[in-house]
This record gives C-alpha cells, structure tokens and sequence, in this order.
C-alpha cells in the first residue's frame, strides 16, 4: 500500500475515533494536565471548635489512603457568614479554591480530615468526609461521612429511670441511659431462721488424691444479703451461713467429704419481686474508632443544668432553632454535660463517675447524682426546662467539656415526672425515640458534605 494511501487511512480513523469519543467524554479527560483547581461548595459544613482545623487530602487509593495522601492545605469555615478561613481564623483569600500541582486522576480518593491547630499533620487525622475521584466526570465528587449510608440505619432510644440508686420508685429523672426500660417480675425465697441442723458422715476408702474435707462447721448464723437481679438490681434477702473447718488427710483411709444437712423456716415459696431490666433495639452502630477515628459520646442538654456544672454547645452546621420548631431543646438556652464515650452501643462507655455506685446497666449513659452542679442531684425533669438526649460523633484528637458538632442522634426530654413512664401489664415500660440527623433529606439539615468541583489545567 502506498505510503501516501496508509497516511490518509490514518487520518480518517484517528479523525472516526475523534468524533465518537467526543460525544460521549469530555476533551479534558483525555487531555494530559499539568495541575487541577478544586473548588469546594460546602452544605452543613459546620464551624469547627476552637483549636480545630479542616484539611483537605488526595490519596493513590482506598486500600492505602492513610499512608499515601497529599495535604491540598488546612482551612476553616464560618458556618454563619458562609465564608472559608485560613487555618489561623482569617478569611481566605481564595475562598473553597484548592490547587493540585498535578492531575487530580492520578489520585483515587479525596478526602477532609479534622486536625489539631497547633500540631503539624503527619498523615490525615479523623476522616470527616471522602469520595472517589476518579469518575468525576461522570458523577460530581460528593464529600461525604464515611460508611454513612449504613448511619441512616441507626435508631436508638433513651430512658431516664436512675438505677445506681437501687430505688426505681422515686421516678426523679437523674438519669439518662441509651436503652429501653421495663420491669420484669422474679421470685426469691427467703429464710428467716435456722431451725435445726444435722451432721451427716460419709467416708470414702481408697487410692485416691481427693484429702481435703471439712471437719466441722460452727457458728451457724443468719444474714441479710442482696440477691442480683438483671446485672444490676439487687433485693435484699435473708439466708443461712456458716463458717467451716477444713483438713488435710495425710494417709489412707482417706476421708474426702461429709455434708451437713441444715434446716431452716421458710417465709414464703414464692416472694415476688419486681426489677428493672434494660433493652436495645435492634440497631447498627458501626465502630469507627480504628479505621477513621471516630467514637460516639453521649450527652443530656438541658435548661436545668447550671452554668457552673455543663458546657455551651457546640452547634451544628444547620438551626436548631426555627420559628417555633426547637430540633434540639434546650440547646440554645441551657447547657450541656456528657454521659461518656463509647465506639459500640451494646456495651458500656468509659464513664459513670457521677452514678452514686457500681449498680448501673451495662450499656452506654450515665445517673446524675454526684454531678459538680450542686451538692444535689441533677434533676432532668422539673416541669419548667426543657432539654434533649443527644449522640454526636467526636473525632479522637478533641476532647472536650462540649461536643464536636457532628450530632448523629437527638430526642427531647419530657418535661414532667408524670411523663416519664407508662405501664404494659402493670409492669412499668420507659423509652423514648430519637431522631437520626444522618439520614435528612431536607437541604437544611442533616449530615455535612462538600460538593467539588474539578478544573484540570494544562500547560
């Protein structure tokens, strides 16, 4: 074929090629570029705490984002004026504009940690939000919580029955526990006195190594001790003891065991006795804490609690207050004090110093009884506050009287001690639902994201 000929072949199919690909992909694409401009649109990006700051990160991949990413540089961002910050409180000059001095494409994810003002980043701290990058063009990169299409599936409830003080009756409201509250009913017997008490010998001859026994038993007594029910709730109860005299047998015949029958009166065969136990629904509370560093925390929020004792809230990146509609009560008016934190919520947190004893569920909460607020306990419920039950997340590096501003889980309190419980069978029942801001598909509230838009320039 003449060279000539095969010139114009190859033409016509690099031009074919050039008019099918052009249609259905952007030239840029496909384009070498020398660097890339990002450009961030926030939506529910809330004002980060004091000492805080945001960065923003690409990474090669997601098998290896924690030891391949690129710091794109940190900033802040004024929820209220709608304004980025530079990492030193300052308006930004460029605003959401990040430059990359290479192409985005060579990167597979994008990423904005949380980081500590004054300590230089290594690698990326918590993971607040992260996407793919490398279909942009297809699908705009959308920053969003990590796994935080499984969050839309947490539900979670609260009661406020005070366990620590092993008196359900009081219904004070001084306690907030991330559970489900009913009683149940059990049957304890109870001994009120020994009668008699008869010595019976059994020896046993032979090649055997079992030579410890017990001689004899003296100082055959009653005590009043609490029986354990549900974990936690104890009844008191009156049973026999007595102290035993144990020997050695050191040759054969060797006597390895007597028994000693001891006959007491009975108060009754069937005492009944009413406890609490606490439930959990069925829920998914994914542990963030190894992979992302994230962790849940607790908290009650609360006109009731004194400035001298909770903290001011953090607020996040939407209104907790609209018109008449408060989404968290108590939020702008009152304070707040933590119940503990917690990666699962099938198990306890790592606090219950203001509980008045050890008796308490072992799921995530906390009784208000020995709080710094006053020499009395906190009362929750006092018919003129108003307050709320509430779950953020908290990344690892803050730690803090005050909440990260990330609130997964919220529910109001009830205000008076006659809403605190119902009965299902004479039995009392206390729950309370809250509601998952992670899953909001209002504009307005819900989860933060950052929608990015991608400029790639060349030479």
């Amino acid at each position: 074929m003449p060279n000539r000929f095969k010139w114009l072949v190859g033409c016509l199919l690099l031009l074919s090629l050039g008019l099918i690909w052009g249609c259905d992909q952007p030239d840029d694409v496909f384009v070498p570029a020398s660097s890339t401009e990002l450009n961030l649109q926030p939506q529910r990006l809330p004002t980060l705490p004091d000492g805080m700051v945001y960065e923003l990160w690409v990474a090669e991949s997601f098998s290896n984002w924690a030891v391949s990413a690129v710091s794109l540089g940190r900033f802040g961002y004024d929820f209220d004026r709608r304004v980025f910050l530079n990492a030193d409180g300052s308006d930004r000059a460029d605003g959401g504009r990040f430059l990359l001095e290479e192409d985005v494409l060579n990167y597979e994810v994008m990423l904005v940690s949380v980081e500590q003002t004054d300590v230089p980043s290594i690698g990326p701290g918590p993971v607040m939000l992260w996407d793919t990058v490398t279909t942009f063009y297809e699908n705009p990169i959308k920053l969003r919580f990590p796994l935080s299409d499984s969050l839309w599936f947490n539900t979670a409830m609260f009661n406020l029955e005070t366990p620590s003080d092993g008196n359900r009756d009081e219904n004070d409201g001084s306690g907030l526990w991330f559970t489900s509250y009913r009683e149940r009913r059990g049957v304890v017997r109870d001994t009120l006195a020994l009668s008699s008490w008869t010595l019976v010998l059994d020896t046993f001859v032979g090649d055997t190594t079992f030579t410890t026994y017990v001689e004899s038993i003296y100082n055959i007594r009653t005590e009043i001790v609490d029986t354990v029910f549900g974990f936690w709730d104890t009844v008191p109860r009156t049973v026999v003891r007595y102290d035993a005299e144990v020997k050695v047998a050191t040759s054969p015949p060797f006597i390895y065991n007597r028994t000693f029958d001891l006959v007491y009166t009975v108060a009754s065969d069937s005492t009944i006795t009413v406890y609490g136990e606490y439930l959990l629904l069925d829920t998914l509370f994914i542990d963030y804490s190894a992979d992302f560093g994230w962790r849940y925390r607790g908290w009650a929020v609360s006109d009731a609690i004194p400035e001298n004792c909770g903290a001011a809230m953090n607020f996040p990146g939407w209104p907790v207050d609209v018109g008449q509609n408060s989404w968290i009560p108590g939020a702008s008016s009152g304070r707040l004090i933590s119940t503990g934190f917690f990666d699962i919520i099938d198990g306890p947190d790592d606090d219950n110093s203001y509980s008045m004893s050890d008796r308490v569920p072992p799921y995530p909460g906390m009784d208000f009884f020995n709080t710094p607020c006053s020499p009395a306990q906190l009362v929750l419920v006092d018919g003129v506050s108003r307050g709320s039950a509430m779950i953020t997340l908290e990344p690892i590096n803050f730690d803090s009287d005050a909440n990260f501003p990330l609130i997964l889980l919220a529910g109001s309190l009830p205000q008076y001690r006659s809403q605190l419980q119902y009965k299902e069978g004479g039995l009392v029942v206390q729950n309370y639902y809250m509601t998952n801001w992670s899953r909001s598909n209002d504009p307005l509230y819900g989860f933060p994201s950052i929608v990015v838009e991608v400029t790639r320039l060349s030479q």
